[in-house]
């Protein structure tokens, strides 16, 4: 199948990835539930945002994986 995508009209671009967070290499797991969900937002004029949300949709803000 061929698609076609009209760049013009396209103003930003969002990609999700969900991990699962359960075992022993769990993160947080009080905080963050059985998932996480990292999302990135990229804007045609060039920038991009990362979130991060927990099992229960609660958004992230500076928090850093160590």
């Amino acid at each position: 199948m061929n698609y076609f995508f009209n760049l013009n009209l396209i103003s930003n671009a969002e990609i999700s990835v969900v991990l699962c967070n359960q075992g022993l290499e769990a993160i947080d797991i009080e905080r963050f539930g059985r998932s996480i969900t990292i999302i990135r937002r990229i804007i045609i004029k060039g920038s991009s945002r990362y979130f991060i949300k927990n099992e229960y949709g609660s958004l992230f803000k500076n928090f850093i994986f160590l």
